[in-house]
């Protein structure tokens, strides 16, 4: 089951990076109906009108920020806003409970991508948002 959700969630990042895959499927009939089924907007505002539509159902929720990988720290600061962002209102919404919402990242969008600082970021990242504190770097080790 998972390997099956892992490879939709790359075929929608991939169909949502790519502006020309991304228009052939907002435009066709089939394709619109898996859009419209899967994909719940481009604004964490309308990700959480259906979250709680669902909610409202009975159903559980993941939401994933289909986005190509940032290319540089600035970029990443500010996708690590925007997650935090969405976490923040699910969770003043009342929609973090009982395992309700999820919200699926992929490690790349906070730099874990970026070669050496940005995986250093990445780490910080990852422990800010499980309440952890940054560790100091580590220092090199004199050899004996």
């Amino acid at each position: 089951m998972e390997a099956a959700r892992l490879t939709v969630q790359n075929t929608l990042i991939r169909v949502a990076t790519d502006a020309r895959l991304r228009r052939a499927a907002e435009n066709r009939t089939m394709s619109h109906e898996i859009v419209r089924r899967y994909v719940a907007g481009e604004s964490i505002s309308s990700a959480m009108d259906v979250a709680s539509w669902l909610e409202e159902r009975g159903r559980r929720v993941s939401i994933t920020h289909l986005v190509s990988e940032p290319h540089d720290l600035v970029r990443t600061e500010k996708r690590v806003k925007r997650i935090r962002k969405l976490v923040r209102r699910l969770s003043d919404a009342g929609l973090a409970h009982d395992g309700f919402a999820d919200v699926s990242v992929r490690l790349s969008a906070f730099g874990a991508a970026l070669g050496g600082q940005g995986r250093a970021s990445a780490r910080d990242h990852l422990r800010a948002g499980a309440g952890e504190r940054p560790r100091p770097p580590a220092r090199a080790r004199p050899h004996r």
